[in-house]
């Protein structure tokens, strides 16, 4: 999910025209037994003029595993190879930021991140968080303090416990690299990524297992007949 509200964002100064907002992403992969880092963009105008979204993928490392998962320290220490790569990009993040890119045909723009997609362990293993998803039951949450006990996780009732503590501390002990991006320094950049939110083996299994279910027993109508629908409606 991507965060237009994202304070570092909306607190931008009237002298800086073109704003483009990015999505950074880390991804690993068993299959290719790799890591990649790239960030989307999305396209606006900051000058009160919106032209609209436009959503590319820019490619900035690819690391094979060899080459890191030897240096993997914990969660809360990181990994030195990771880390150096993310300390070259935080560098050209914070200059495209206070700097800008002049472009011959939209003059000086300028690039801010708002959010760090990825699956949980690679959020974990960047921003070296202390509160992460394999602390259970103890605090294991990078957002706030819920844990597998004295403040369920589990409990979405409006008074739940780990409503009071969203945002009340930081979830790491030491500053990794991404913190010196403009607005890095804040849980809040760290996304709820939808996809990577569930196990996929899990999920996989169950979500096509329900939906082959749900066709075999006819909840799913054909286009000609929803079109009718609501040309009806």
């Amino acid at each position: 999910m991507r965060n237009f509200t994202h304070r570092i964002l909306c607190s931008l100064t009237t002298q800086m025209s073109w704003v483009l907002a990015f999505q950074l992403k880390y991804i690993q992969t068993r299959v290719q037994a790799s890591g990649r880092l790239q960030y989307n963009s999305i396209l606006g105008a900051r000058s009160w003029r919106r032209v609209g979204a436009v959503w590319t993928g820019i490619f900035f490392s690819c690391l094979n595993a060899e080459q890191y998962k030897a240096y993997n320290s914990g969660y809360v220490v990181g990994n030195a190879v990771l880390d150096d790569v993310c300390e070259h990009f935080a560098t050209q993040a914070k200059k495209a930021y206070t700097d800008g890119i002049l472009s011959a045909s939209l003059g000086n723009f300028y690039l801010v991140f708002v959010g760090l997609e990825g699956d949980l362990p690679a959020q974990a293993r960047i921003y070296r968080l202390r509160r992460n998803f394999g602390c259970a039951p103890n605090c294991m949450c990078p957002w706030c303090d819920a844990n597998d006990s004295t403040v369920p996780y589990t409990d979405c009732r409006d008074c739940a416990r780990w409503r009071s503590t969203v945002h009340a501390s930081r979830p790491w002990d030491t500053e990794g690299p991404l913190l010196h991006i403009p607005g890095g320094n804040d849980e809040i950049i760290l996304a709820k990524d939808l996809f990577h939110l569930c196990h996929l083996g899990t999920v996989r299994g169950f979500v096509v297992n329900t939906l082959c279910y749900l066709v075999s027993i006819r909840m799913f109508v054909s286009g000609w007949h929803l079109l009718i629908f609501f040309c009806d409606v």
